[in-house]
């Protein structure tokens, strides 16, 4: 039962994934915590893996098509890498109760960021190297701290710093009137 319960999650973490381009974590991390037991430092260890996996076979079609940035993922990466790792060894070190509060406060912010009207065209908007180290740092700490960040956090801060439009969800053919 429980490998029939992991699969159903699976494929509903990864319709989101694929659907939205983010919010893997935030529906993984409770579903390790909730559904199948696991401490907050385990599910957001288990959260990092899982959704990199689904987010790089996400990610091997568009970068096919060149639809991936890929120096400037590879910078913000690598610069977050710092944080990230730092995070992570904190971790066990950080009562339960504060890493979930932490990771509830962290989803409420990037939601309510998203709730901002982004741009309806992207047009390139150039960020100082000193806002993208920080930016990228936040992000890998975030990540290393509550096993988020990736999409979740990435699409609001493209959106909101760099003025890149959100994609247009296609439309579904029994949602169109």
């Amino acid at each position: 039962m429980e490998i029939l319960l992991a699969i159903a999650c699976g494929i509903g973490i990864g319709a989101v994934l694929g659907y939205v381009g983010a919010g893997g974590s935030m529906l993984a991390v409770p579903a390790f915590i909730y559904i199948f037991g696991l401490t907050p430092v385990a599910a957001t260890t288990a959260s990092l893996i899982v959704v990199f996996v689904g987010a790089a076979s996400g990610a091997l079609p568009k970068l096919r098509r060149n639809e991936i940035l890929v120096k400037e993922a590879l910078v913000i990466w690598a610069i977050g890498l710092t944080t990230n790792l730092t995070g992570a060894y904190f971790l066990p070190q950080i009562p339960e109760k504060a890493v979930l509060t932490g990771f509830a406060l962290v989803l409420v912010t990037a939601g309510l960021s998203m709730l901002i009207p982004g741009p309806t065209q992207s047009t390139e908007r150039k960020v100082s190297p000193f806002a993208l180290v920080l930016i990228s740092l936040v992000i890998g700490a975030l990540t290393g701290l509550f096993g988020i960040g990736g999409g979740f956090l990435a699409i609001p801060i493209l959106i909101l710093f760099y003025n890149v439009a959100p994609a247009k969800l296609p439309e579904l053919p029994c949602l169109s009137s």
